[in-house]
């Protein structure tokens, strides 16, 4: 066990660094792929398991939690890799817990190489504020309005705006 105390705040950090992700542990992409594709491809069935969770709960020593944001990661990242919207690459290049907090605004429509970009280059605290303006846990109400037909396009406009100020892809 490391003495702490004798640790400088610099090499502190780094040794706390070193903690939480091994030097040669897998990323955790490397995770969510491997764990996805033996969803996608049903394996688990032939190893005597009734599901990709019960199997990674008993074989990679998996929490419930942490299976389900696995399995959403996986989600996320296979879903824009196979539509071309991002790579590994962009996925790679990002924490697990940005990868997270990113998947709310996938959820709404964010177009995921700009949002992938920002995870990967904002500083932490224009990250989170970048996160608060896409909160999803505010409950959501669904209104229906007639409006006259004229007065579609300025709705139209108006809701492209506001999408891409929260920058979501207006598209969508």
């Amino acid at each position: 066990m490391t003495d702490l105390a004798t640790l400088s705040p610099a090499a502190l950090r780094e040794h706390a660094r070193t903690l939480v992700r091994p030097k040669g542990g897998p990323h955790w992409l490397d995770v969510v792929s491997a764990v996805g594709r033996i969803e996608d491809e049903g394996l688990v069935v032939s190893w005597g398991y009734p599901s990709t969770r019960a199997w990674a709960l008993a074989e990679l020593d998996m929490d419930a939690g942490t299976y389900v944001q696995t399995s959403k990661l996986w989600q996320a990242v296979s879903r824009t890799t196979q539509r071309g919207e991002a790579s590994t690459g962009d996925w790679g290049a990002i924490s697990r817990s940005r990868a997270l907090a990113l998947l709310p605004a996938l959820s709404l429509g964010a177009d995921p190489a700009r949002w992938l970009r920002d995870a990967e280059t904002m500083p932490a605290t224009e990250w989170a504020l970048k996160l608060a303006k896409v909160d999803i846990t505010e409950p959501w109400t669904t209104w229906r309005i007639r409006i006259p037909r004229s007065l579609v396009p300025a709705r139209d406009a108006a809701l492209r705006r506001v999408a891409e100020g929260l920058g979501l892809d207006p598209a969508r």
